[in-house]
């Protein structure tokens, strides 16, 4: 469902830091998901679990990036986590009301059903507007989507990840976003992107998926064989 929740994960598995994931509360004390309890202290933000977790448990997922490289990297996390974000946001919630979205989430309780089905919809355009993407049109917001997948397919050229070789601390983020259109929002101007105009994603994709989430389809709801 969010981006940010499937970069937390992935990160913990390619870093090898033993985790219990835990639904019952979903939004920590700042509204945020993900967050994480750390030694008793609650963490939220994504990019502070990260940066969190690299000091506590002296991870080196990008010790063998450039500073060129993980220069170039951070850009593209702001540019998905700043400006893509968005773009999706109004398309799932607004310009789709939750239609599709829904066909592949159950929600545990009443008030998530009715804050994805109902508040957000009614929400999601003056927050758009507050951040500028619902100024402009959907035909607008999905050719910048395009610019952002062609960036990340240059980008990407013929590397098997983002951190070359191995993957590094910016493919969880990229494979957060991606996932979104290859396995979430069927049937969307995301997915058709990543499948069909730049196949190399969807093959980044599964890759990805295969590499950190070998028990794939056993985490699935309902669980596949």
């Amino acid at each position: 469902m969010s981006p940010y929740v499937l970069k937390v994960e992935c990160f913990m598995r390619l870093a090898g830091i033993k985790y219990v994931t835990d639904i019952q509360k979903p939004f920590g004390a700042r509204g945020l998901c993900p967050w994480i309890t750390l030694n008793g202290e609650d963490i939220d933000d994504s990019q502070h679990i990260l940066e969190r977790l690299t000091e506590q448990f002296n991870v080196k997922l990008d010790d063998h990036l450039t500073p060129e490289r993980k220069a170039t990297l951070e850009a593209i996390r702001i540019m998905l986590e700043e400006h893509f974000f968005w773009i999706l946001f109004m398309y799932r919630y607004y310009h789709t009301n939750c239609k599709v979205f829904k066909k592949t989430q159950v929600f545990p309780t009443w008030f998530l059903h009715y804050f994805f089905s109902t508040y957000l919809y009614y929400h999601s355009q003056k927050r758009g507007r507050a951040q500028g993407i619902a100024r402009h049109t959907y035909a607008e917001q999905v050719k910048m989507t395009e610019k952002n997948l062609e960036i990340l397919n240059t980008l990407l050229g013929d590397g098997q990840y983002f951190g070359g070789d191995q993957p590094c601390s910016t493919d969880c983020i990229i494979f957060g976003f991606l996932a979104q259109g290859m396995w979430n929002d069927t049937d969307s101007p995301f997915e058709t992107l990543i499948k069909v105009t730049y196949p190399k994603l969807a093959a980044y994709c599964i890759r990805i998926k295969e590499r950190i989430y070998p028990d794939w389809k056993k985490l699935l709801n309902p669980p596949q064989e």
